[in-house]
């Protein structure tokens, strides 16, 4: 009996031994495999669409609010009763959004550019050509780049205003005397 005491007690002890032994190897596996881990990383891509500019179609739009009906003669030359030395035009101008995106406008700011491009007077244009002092035949004045408002109520007022030199001589008198100038402009928004 006391043998198989022995022998159960050797059992036993060897259970003990192979469960500790066993608890140590996990034990010892795990700290291995823990030892081996480090921080977290990650690459991630995020896409966004991006969307494009709406082209906004606009128009100038003007108003004429004098229409003059004198006779335009040399600046220095007394008027009669029916002519004047100078013509003055005040254009009312509009800066207006069309089509479906004409709203886009709404309080843009820009830059009203005007240009002198022909004088003509039946088939000749007159721009640049110079008169009897060696000055453009016609002058015009108007201030250029001046700031406008898109889609405003208000009317940006355009001056333009239109003086004569005297004529170099009979041939050029005889082709503008009693005859209609029609004075073309290019007006842009920058």
């Amino acid at each position: 009996m006391q043998r198989q005491k022995s022998k159960k007690r050797i059992k036993t002890i060897i259970v003990i031994a192979l469960v500790l032994l066993m608890l140590s190897t996990v034990g010892i596996t795990f700290a291995f495999w823990s030892a081996g881990v480090s921080g977290a990383e990650a690459d991630n891509n995020l896409t966004v669409n991006i969307g494009t500019g709406q082209t906004v179609s606009t128009q100038l739009r003007f108003s004429d609010s004098t229409t003059p009906d004198l006779a335009l003669v040399p600046f220095d030359i007394t008027a009669r009763s029916n002519e004047t030395n100078e013509i003055r035009f005040d254009i009312d101008v509009f800066w207006e959004g069309t089509g479906e995106t004409g709203d886009d406008l709404n309080g843009v700011n820009g830059v009203l550019n005007i240009e002198l491009n022909t004088i003509m007077i039946g088939s000749t244009n007159f721009a640049g050509v110079a008169g009897r002092n060696g000055q453009p035949l016609f002058r015009v004045q108007f201030e250029d780049e001046q700031a406008i408002v898109g889609n405003d109520a208000q009317a940006l007022v355009v001056t333009i205003i239109i003086t004569m030199d005297q004529t170099s001589g009979p041939a050029q008198y005889a082709q503008i005397a009693g005859q209609e100038a029609v004075f073309g402009f290019r007006f842009w928004v920058d």
